[in-house]
């Protein structure tokens, strides 16, 4: 919850966040598990952010930019 809060404190300055997540080893197989995060990532910031760029797979990353609303 930590980086969730200093998401939330560079959104507030009204700067740009982007959340990346890598995957590791067999955690390619769990893939829908890691949308999830990034989606409760977005349910949580989504009172100070708006998504920009979605969140596509991208080799063994998958990130989205947030912007401030």
């Amino acid at each position: 919850m930590t980086k969730l809060n200093q998401g939330r404190k560079f959104l507030l300055d009204g700067a740009k966040l982007k959340v990346t997540l890598m995957f590791r080893g067999r955690e390619m197989a769990r893939v829908d598990l890691g949308k999830a995060v990034m989606e409760r990532v977005l349910e949580e910031l989504s009172d100070v952010a708006e998504v920009e760029k979605d969140i596509p797979l991208e080799g063994r990353r998958m990130s989205m930019i947030l912007n401030a609303k």
